[in-house]
């Protein structure tokens, strides 16, 4: 079991990240969210932003999470598959809220969503290793 990072992926080094977790490139991973592979993989897509305190946990054996492209975990938000069951998000889904309930985009304003993103993404790339250590993976 081994954590994969892609390149231009940002990891905070305060990031809990156990097991058998790939991470895919560009995606941005804050200090203090929690990815535990306990029983099964994770996979986290390219250009993903895992926000501070979210929780993404593989519980059981057979319970695979896959977060496709482009994904938001928000802040406190949680992940967690059990019950022998497959976690798949959609490319650009969203989970936010008290609730931590799933969003899945509906395809509208895909310019303006795509932006937004990018401009998200580059920000949390640029100010994350300014603040804080990251996690340096060897191949």
């Amino acid at each position: 079991m081994s954590v994969t990072v892609q390149p231009r992926a940002i990891v905070a080094a305060e990031a809990d990240v156990k097991g058998d977790v790939t991470i895919g490139s560009g995606t941005v991973v804050h200090p203090r969210a929690r990815i535990h592979a306990t029983s099964a993989p994770i996979v986290l897509g390219n250009n993903c932003i895992v926000e501070e305190l979210a929780t993404i946990e593989s519980a059981t054996v057979a319970s695979n999470v896959h977060v496709s492209n482009f994904c938001v975990i928000g802040a406190g938000c949680v992940v967690e598959s059990a019950d022998n069951t497959l976690v798949h998000l959609d490319e650009r889904s969203a989970i936010y809220g008290g609730y931590g309930s799933a969003h899945a985009w509906s395809g509208e304003g895909i310019g303006q969503k795509l932006a937004k993103h990018a401009k998200q993404l580059a920000f949390l790339s640029e100010t994350i290793p300014q603040s804080h250590k990251l996690r340096i993976t060897r191949r």
